[in-house]
């Protein structure tokens, strides 16, 4: 299977376990000066950062990996600041931010996050690094789904925002502080209803980025920045 072999070519390997912090310890795993490391089927809960990737650390596989915030109302799923890493199949809850990625080169591919606590400070992906590709990605019940900062090269491929209530009073897909310029291609916005503030995509400067067929309810939607970046129709949900 995958996990057989990525873990037969590895130079340092992880596999299965629980670390709990409770609420106390700071970091569940931490990897730096390392590269071809394998981490995959642990599960990390009650941590302030369940995972920190240092800039030091490159060329990781993860996979199969669990994080629940539980009692930490700040929890972080992963702090990535390497570069030319794989994430994939991982599944995380009750964080405030679940990937805040810093490190350039990375694929992250069917990450699911999700919030609990209402917090309009909360992000379900932060990107900071450049040139890395989200596919796949499902952003639950957070203020903001995928921040994007300002000038940030990335691509975001048939990523999900959803909201299953409206006690979310801000509910933005995407949104960049500065000039957009990633690639959005075929990603969904579920807003729950109208009582919310809702927004495709909010950005301060157009940029160079684009919008490929966005899936989302136009008549929920209060701001309309994406059809400056629109570069083909939105399919309209319900």
């Amino acid at each position: 299977g995958r996990s057989a072999a990525n873990s037969a070519k590895a130079e340092n390997t992880l596999m299965g376990g629980i670390i709990d912090g409770a609420g106390l310890a700071k970091v569940g795993v931490s990897v730096e000066n390392a590269a071809s490391t394998f981490v995959s089927n642990i599960m990390l809960q009650n941590l302030a950062t369940a995972m920190h990737i240092k800039s030091s650390a490159n060329s990781l596989d993860v996979e199969g990996v669990t994080v629940n915030g539980g009692t930490v109302a700040s929890a972080v799923g992963i702090l990535n600041e390497g570069s030319k890493s794989v994430f994939s199949t991982i599944n995380m809850s009750n964080v405030l931010i679940g990937v805040k990625n810093l490190g350039s080169y990375n694929d992250f591919r069917t990450v699911s996050v999700a919030h609990n606590q209402k917090s309009l400070a909360s992000v379900g992906f932060y990107e900071q690094g450049n040139k890395n590709v989200f596919e796949l990605c499902t952003a639950e019940n957070f203020a903001k789904g995928y921040f994007i900062k300002g000038g940030t090269e990335s691509v975001y491929e048939a990523c999900n925002a959803n909201w299953s209530s409206a006690e979310m009073t801000e509910q933005t897909a995407f949104f960049s502080d500065g000039a957009f310029d990633s690639v959005i291609t075929a990603s969904t916005a579920r807003f729950f209803d109208a009582t919310s503030t809702n927004a495709y995509i909010v950005f301060t400067s157009r940029g160079k980025g684009i919008i490929k067929a966005p899936i989302f309810a136009v008549d929920l939607c209060d701001n309309d920045n994406y059809k400056s970046a629109l570069s083909d129709s939105v399919v309209t949900i319900k």
